[in-house]
């Protein structure tokens, strides 16, 4: 697949969130103004339910950081620090 634009990937639980969507909407409309594409990630993480966090977690297992040109995290909205590490840590490594 060849790419027209770069892709920005933007990772940011709770997206469904007012705050976290307004931020997501200026954050996309300022890398389109710039001619990029963009791709968010995003969890529901409901927090305080442990029986969730596996599964909701786990679209970040599922982010091809080689197809991606930047990456924007918001770690703030990330409440497990588990699961933050370990995101870091894939950040460092791929």
């Amino acid at each position: 697949m060849n790419k027209q634009r770069p892709l920005i990937g933007i990772i940011a639980a709770e997206a469904e969130f007012v705050f976290f969507a307004s931020a997501l909407e200026i954050i996309q409309k300022e890398l389109f103004a710039a001619d990029m594409d963009t791709a968010v990630f995003s969890s529901l993480m409901m927090s305080g339910h442990r029986e969730f966090d596996t599964a909701e977690n786990s679209v970040y297992d599922l982010i091809n950081f080689g197809m991606l040109d930047g990456l924007i995290v918001i770690p703030s909205t990330i409440s497990d620090n588990e699961v933050r590490d370990k995101l870091a840590e894939r950040f460092r490594r791929e």
